[in-house]
């Protein structure tokens, strides 16, 4: 295990010593004593788990932790302190399961030991004297302390960033949004009629109709009835059959009066909503704090803000979105929000949830930016569920949640382990958008193992910014300044640049859409949220067999990005096109799902003609998330896989590779890989997988003026001894260690040839709970 005093080589025969041989553009001074910017955040009220008046918890940051900014939140009015509902909490479906249901997907991840449900999630180190009374919300007392605090930390040369609530989630401004702007959820009323029975509704205007459709029960034949009314009304004469008649209305929810409430906040779909939000939380602190924002503050931070607790949080403007995305009126598809429509049902529930998923980042998310950028700042933020395999009724799709956010980031809770599999979808937007920060707001994490594990994997997973508790925690591995200081210096090797990867995995988020209905029976209460996937969602645990067993990086792309002129065939390569995140795949891996876009697939085969190397595994698509395209992904399916698809090498003549891999395992992933001739960016020996101490061990590689970095962290208890490759010839190389900030060359390496492509191959010594960083220049 890391021990914090411990000066260790890591690399045989190198010298403590600093000289030019350094890379270029890293300065080793800066790295010794990183900057502010680079060292995490820590929150001094909400989450922090120090319990102290304001300007001792801030003081405490700054002067003893060496915090790197501080988090500013409004406090609650105490007149208005809802309950806290534990009890609803602690049936709450989250977390990860030691085992599942029968039906759930067999890929759902399980918990490590002792980590089910909240496992060690803030269960140590509540410290302090004590906390104050409230000041009360937006109060001059409250204005008038945290300008104060303003001024303590600008003149420590740290940063601050905004949270905007009163506790959790972001909307309510302390609960005194007035209800008509609460969370809208979908209803739908059902009768049955005969044949030849009449049928009469009157149009109630308080009620927001957006389809009263009837379905003959035997033939599944649908009506719009609501297109035959007059005058408000609808009289309709059942044809011979039987009929269901369901009615689709959208009604504003009602707040809960408990704490977290998620119906007595800002409908996040409605810009009136958040517009009400932004003036009585964001104006009111600008007006507060305007000599700060732009300059101290830096950040603003929404909190859950998504769909979750509720699958069928709605919106009026999803139909006009979902004809704009599909060229059909809405109405008629309702029903196939709730049950199988026939043919039409995965094109249906695609262009709902799209849109949805879409309104949703263009409203709060994108609203807040544009606030934010207007008074000089950057925005952050996150949803609830942003890692969770079925992203349907939490975040709805990270991609088009985060799409204009400054700094995607993720919620890193629950006990270690949790999440592995999903946090690189955020960061993965973060490399779709060419975007240099990727944060996480992680409470929990502090300078014990644990803390230094979640972050170690954390950065391996492409995160590069955090914010972080001020807990104390009962078994410290290093002081809190050092922990600090290790993740400033990890951030400044990893903030910006280019990622390295050579495999992109399509986010399936089109099958998962099509499978998700309403009111599921098999979407029972012993699931967590976010986990009601169908069997075959492989996708994040093919991510983590790359990242935690084989040791290749990749990136999840979206199928919509995949399908644009964004994504470009470059020979044999697909090619990201970014200014400076400019990623090159040499392999596709199309995971385990039924549903596909024709247009991504379409562009799947052009890679795949000119020479480049397509993978799938679990399940291959055969209907389409386009209404009337299901023909043409089953030919196209026919054509790149064959006729009898299985793991041999499908190859055609331009030398393009296709393989199917019905039960995906490691050893068939990394078997077809190099039969197809895709050599891995970075090697090791002995394949390094340690386990001790629920740990992993991993790596993630940029490229930054000129140096490339290669960042590898041993989250477990043991230590890691290995070789590694690293693809290309280097002039210099250089060993940099974030636990104490030196900097030294590496004195021996040799070069090998694998595959045709050079090598250069270095020992290479981790102590557990510790990371290590080489950089050199290519030439």
């Amino acid at each position: 295990m890391f021990n914090p005093k411990l000066i260790y080589a890591g690399l045989v025969s190198v010298s403590l010593c600093i000289d030019a041989a350094f890379a270029q553009g890293l300065d080793p001074k800066v790295f010794m004593e990183p900057p502010s910017i680079y060292r995490p955040t820590i929150t001094i009220d909400e989450g922090a788990g120090y319990n102290a008046p304001l300007e001792q918890a801030a003081e405490r940051a700054i002067k003893d932790l060496q915090a790197g900014g501080i988090l500013v939140s409004p406090q609650g009015d105490p007149e208005r302190k809802k309950p806290f509902d534990f009890a609803t909490l602690s049936k709450l479906r989250v977390g990860l399961l030691d085992e599942y249901p029968e039906h759930a997907s067999p890929w759902l991840p399980k918990a490590l030991p002792g980590e089910a449900r909240f496992g060690s999630y803030l269960n140590d180190g509540n410290a302090g004297p004590g906390k104050p009374p409230s000041l009360g919300y937006m109060t001059p007392e409250w204005f008038s302390t945290i300008d104060k605090i303003l001024d303590d930390t600008k003149s420590n040369d740290l940063y601050a960033i905004y949270y905007d609530e009163a506790g959790f989630p972001s909307g309510s401004a302390d609960g005194t949004i007035p209800p008509e702007y609460y969370r809208k959820v979908l209803h739908r009323q059902e009768l049955t009629v005969s044949g030849g029975q009449p049928y009469s509704s009157e149009l109630d205007p308080e009620t927001k109709t957006l389809a009263l459709i009837a379905t003959d029960t035997s033939t599944g034949e649908r009506v719009d009835l609501l297109a035959t009314a007059e005058n408000k009304k609808v009289s309709w004469v059942a044809p011979p059959g039987n009929w269901r008649v369901q009615h689709y209305y959208v009604a504003t929810s009602s707040a809960k009066g408990t704490s977290p409430d998620y119906y007595g906040t800002a409908d996040y779909l409605d810009p009136e909503a958040t517009k009400w939000f932004i003036n009585a939380s964001y104006n009111r602190a600008h007006e507060g704090f305007s000599d700060h924002f732009g300059s101290t503050i830096k950040y603003t931070f929404f909190d859950d803000v998504g769909i979750f607790n509720d699958e069928k949080t709605w919106h009026p403007s999803i139909d006009e979105r979902f004809k704009e995305i599909t060229g059909k009126p809405a109405a008629k598809y309702y029903p196939a929000l709730w049950e199988d429509i026939g043919p039409e049902t995965a094109a249906a529930r695609v262009g709902f949830f799209k849109a949805r998923s879409e309104i949703l980042g263009e409203t709060f998310p994108k609203l807040i930016t544009d606030w934010a950028h207007e008074h000089g700042v950057k925005s952050t933020g996150h949803a609830p569920g942003n890692y969770d395999l079925q992203p349907t009724d939490t975040i709805g799709d990270p991609f088009k949640f985060y799409a204009y956010t400054d700094v995607p980031m993720a919620d890193v809770l629950w006990g270690v382990g949790f999440a592995r599999g999903g946090f690189k979808l955020i960061s993965s937007v973060s490399a779709e958008r060419d975007l240099p920060l990727t944060a996480a707001e992680a409470f929990s994490v502090n300078n014990d193992a644990n803390g230094y594990r979640r972050m170690i994997e954390l950065y391996i997973r492409g995160f590069n910014h955090f914010i972080t508790g001020a807990r104390q925690p009962s078994t410290p591995i290093s002081t809190p300044a050092e922990f600090n200081r290790w993740a400033g210096r990890s951030s400044y090797l990893l903030q910006g640049g280019r990622h390295v990867a050579d495999i992109a995995i399509l986010f399936p988020i089109e099958s998962l859409q099509a499978f998700y209905a309403f009111n599921a029976k098999e979407h029972s209460a012993d699931l967590p949220s976010g986990t009601f996937a169908y069997q075959n969602a492989d996708y994040q645990a093919i991510g983590e067999m790359l990242v935690s067993q084989l040791h290749r990086d990749f990136t999840f792309i979206h199928p919509d990005t995949l399908a644009s002129d964004k994504i470009k065939v470059e020979g044999k390569s697909l090619e990201m096109k970014n200014r400076v995140n400019n990623e090159k795949y040499r392999a596709l891996i199309l995971p385990g799902g039924d549903v596909i876009s024709a247009d991504t697939l379409l562009k799947i085969k052009e890679f795949w003609n000119n020479g480049g190397t397509v993978v799938a595994t679990s399940q291959l698509p055969s209907r389409s998330a386009e209404f009337g395209r299901d023909s043409e992904i089953q030919s196209l399916v026919s054509e790149i896989f064959g006729s009898s698809p299985s793991s041999k090498i499908n190859l055609n003549s331009s030398g393009g590779k296709s393989a199917f891999l019905e039960k995906p395992d490691p050893v068939s992933i990394e078997k077809v890989l190099g039969q197809a001739g895709i050599t891995p960016d970075v090697a090791f020996s002995n394949k390094p997988i340690p386990k001790s101490g629920n740990g992993q061990f991993g790596y993630i590689h940029r490229q930054r003026e000129g140096n490339d970095i290669y960042y590898f962290g041993n989250s477990s208890d043991e230590t890691v001894e290995t070789t590694v490759k690293l693809r290309g010839q280097f002039k210099a190389l250089s060993l940099w260690n974030p636990h104490n900030g030196t900097s030294v060359p590496v004195k021996k390496s040799r070069r090998v040839k694998h595959n045709g492509e050079i090598y250069t191959e270095v020992s290479l010594s981790i102590p557990g709970v510790s990371s290590m960083a080489i950089i050199g220049s290519q030439g």
